[in-house]
């Protein structure tokens, strides 16, 4: 299953539909936010005169020929594969599938009328489909935060977006030309979705478009730790923890890290609020930056602040015998 194909220098995955068909069951059972595109004759000729696009295209975690003149432009000769794409067999699988586990999906589209006939269509040929919200994406970005408040607040399986243009992609790749050109650092601010109780975030938490995700280089999350997590949630017999005590103000877990070994890794830090400053110890709490140019040697801190002593206790009591109270 990991064969690839070119078709005018873009490339694309060279998989059966049963094949395309076992990796996407295998996206929906895990955390990170997947994405996959039915690759039609119209998009791929604009991916050979858009600058960026094909690149976006080949950053996508699996991309499918949807038309049986694309395997023949690959040279595909196999008669299932060029039969499949006919009869956009990947489709109907993913569709029944979607149908079988009732799942939850969300409807993009360029133009009501659009949106009406998928949903005329999906509601008569796979009635287990639950239509969670549909929108439609005008030319600007006018909509987007509505919109992505609404796929947040749908809490869907899957987005399924029938877009003629790339407007997802268009957003993120221009924020990442800019970086690149003037070598800057650009954030880009997601919210997750509600959390009730401290829990690692996932990608799939993450609000906004799936290209936020695939495109950016790096994806952190940060948690603001509430007082009764710092608390913690003692079991009953009081010999243990269902929560363990967070004694941080905030942490930060890599969701993503395209150049490096960082995803997964999660620190705490502890926030400063007259100096409004995130720190880990008292000495960068201490840090002098090079726009403070006043003179600060042999000068302590003026206080000491009470995240770090509240951290330093827990750290002594887990040392020693440290029960819930």
């Amino acid at each position: 299953m990991d064969g690839k194909m070119n078709v005018l220098n873009v490339q694309l995955d060279d998989y059966t539909a049963k094949d395309a068909m076992k990796a996407v069951t295998e996206y929906m059972h895990t955390e990170p936010v997947n994405t996959v595109e039915i690759l039609t004759v119209d998009i791929l000729m604009k991916a050979a005169q858009t600058e960026g696009l094909k690149e976006d295209i080949e950053q996508l975690d699996l991309v499918i020929a949807g038309d049986e003149s694309i395997l023949e432009a690959a040279e595909v000769t196999e008669k299932k594969k060029l039969q499949e794409a006919h009869n956009q067999v990947f489709m109907k699988l993913v569709f029944h599938y979607f149908h079988k586990n009732r799942s939850r999906v969300f409807l993009l589209t360029d133009l009501p009328e659009e949106t009406q006939k998928l949903e005329q269509f999906l509601q008569s040929e796979y009635t287990g489909i639950q239509i969670a919200g549909t929108a439609c994406v005008p030319e600007d970005e006018s909509a987007d935060d509505l919109i992505t408040n609404q796929i947040n607040g749908a809490e869907v399986d899957c987005v399924l977006s029938s877009m003629v243009s790339p407007k997802q992609e268009e957003f993120i790749r221009d924020i990442v030309a800019f970086a690149t050109r003037w070598d800057v650092c650009c954030v880009i601010v997601l919210h997750p979705k509600k959390m009730d109780m401290y829990r690692k975030m996932s990608l799939f938490a993450l609000q906004g478009v799936s290209a936020a995700v695939n495109l950016t280089h790096r994806v952190l999350a940060l948690y603001r730790v509430k007082p009764e997590e710092k608390r913690g949630k003692p079991q009953k017999s009081k010999a243990g923890w269902v929560q363990e005590p967070i004694p941080y103000d905030v942490t930060i877990e890599v969701l993503k890290d395209r150049f490096g070994s960082g995803a997964g890794k999660t620190i705490g830090l502890y926030y400063d609020v007259p100096s409004k400053r995130f720190y880990d110890t008292l000495e960068n709490l201490d840090f002098q930056y090079k726009w403070d140019r006043q003179d600060h040697r042999g000068e302590p801190l003026p206080y000491e602040t009470p995240s770090l002593v509240e951290a330093r206790d827990y750290e002594n009591e887990v040392l020693g015998p440290h029960q819930p109270h």
